[in-house]
């Protein structure tokens, strides 16, 4: 069985309003830690500065529909990650999640892998009435209407997992605009906010104190959902 206390008192950390070069560093010495100390899991959580990444995919930057001076002028990082898929975009108010898994440990294949994520979340969602899907050769985790509400980027070395998924909360979707995001131009996206905000509800309205104590609460529910997946699967 998943051992969920030893991961809350060990193997679980959330980063506020953090810089996206830091968090490398950050994932990279835990996953170091996790190995030396025979944990197979751990779970990172970050809420970034405005960055984009580009992923192995998305190398040659051709994925930015914004010029030089549109993204300084709205402090937009770019950074290339060793994650797998294309461009994505991380800014205040949107959950990124990274769990560190030996998958061996869990008898994971990445696909599988890759559908424990999307189906935590839809989980995670439905704890706020919103109902999702996933789409075939597509990862990630969408509404009905097509809109991507989360973005799915991981790399797999030597049996273990690093980067994640990033879920919109509360960001600012018109950052979107930004990039052609992973691979496809006119893409629709949403967050928990919209969605919540179409209903009259503005529990999730972004505001400069929208920030760990509230990504924090939800980046341990979202574990809370992993971990139940992750069981079912055992």
């Amino acid at each position: 069985m998943t051992e969920w206390k030893s991961i809350e008192n060990e193997n679980i950390k959330f980063f506020d309003f953090i810089s996206y070069s830091e968090s490398l560093n950050i994932q990279s010495n835990f996953l170091k830690s996790l190995q030396d100390t025979n944990r197979p899991i751990g779970v990172l959580g970050f809420n970034y500065h405005p960055v984009i990444t580009l992923g192995k995919r998305s190398q040659n930057q051709g994925h930015i529909q914004w010029s030089d001076e549109d993204l300084q002028k709205n402090n937009i990082e770019v950074c290339f990650s060793e994650r797998g898929g294309q461009a994505t975009l991380h800014s205040p108010g949107q959950l990124v999640i990274y769990p560190l898994i030996f998958l061996e440990k869990y008898q994971l294949t990445i696909r599988r892998y890759v559908n424990l994520l999307e189906q935590a979340t839809q989980l995670f969602l439905k704890n706020f009435g919103i109902n999702s899907e996933t789409h075939h050769g597509d990862s990630g985790v969408y509404l009905s209407d097509g809109a991507k509400i989360a973005f799915i980027g991981i790399k797999v070395h030597r049996g273990w997992t690093s980067h994640g998924i990033a879920i919109n909360i509360a960001n600012d979707l018109t950052f979107f605009e930004s990039i052609i995001s992973c691979g496809l131009s006119n893409r629709k996206v949403t967050s928990v906010q919209r969605v919540l905000s179409e209903r009259g509800d503005q529990t999730f309205q972004y505001s400069s104190d929208f920030n760990f104590s509230n990504l924090g609460i939800l980046y341990k529910q979202w574990i809370n959902c992993f971990l139940q997946v992750l069981r079912q699967n055992e």
